[in-house]
């Protein structure tokens, strides 16, 4: 998955690491029809699904611009099994509503029994229900911390979140 804009999957064949296809969003069901900043995703525990997450930014569409992200993180939940024949099909959607400029989706895990994602955003952490992409609870970060990472416990009853300070 990239960083870029327009940003794509990268289908790779795991026997061979043959590329097999590069899917764009744009264009298709999944495309959130505005400009974004950063795409990140992960798969669901029985690799089932990829759950993506963009930025919504407030660049003009069209343009190579990034602008600054305004709080908004797009999720779609896409079927693995589509992705692998290049196609996509958008399984579910949401959006969790954070600050501009500061909430930026780092990244973001399925619990082990697949039922909750957390999602690092540097001053929010989100749990979100995975089943409905509502959010459960959001955690502000400390002023002056950023949370990067966000993983469960094997058990899935605690997340347990990593933090930089901002310099």
């Amino acid at each position: 998955i990239t960083m870029s804009q327009p940003a794509y999957i990268s289908v790779i064949r795991k026997s061979d690491m043959k590329l097999m296809h590069q899917v764009f969003l744009e264009g298709t069901d999944a495309d959130i029809k505005v400009t974004y900043k950063f795409m990140h995703g992960v798969n669901s525990p029985d690799m089932k699904e990829l759950l993506i997450t963009l930025n919504e930014s407030n660049a003009p569409l069209g343009t190579k611009d990034y602008g600054d992200t305004i709080g908004k993180m797009h999720m779609i939940v896409l079927d693995t099994a589509a992705l692998e024949q290049g196609k996509v099909k958008v399984l579910r959607r949401g959006v969790a509503d954070g600050n501009a400029k500061s909430t930026v989706s780092f990244r973001q895990y399925y619990s082990p029994d697949g039922k909750y994602i957390a999602n690092a955003t540097g001053d929010i952490l989100f749990l979100i229900d995975a089943a409905t992409l509502q959010v459960v609870d959001a955690e502000p970060m400390a002023k002056m911390e950023q949370t990067h990472d966000a993983i469960f416990t094997p058990d899935s009853k605690y997340v347990i979140a990593t933090s930089r300070t901002k310099a």
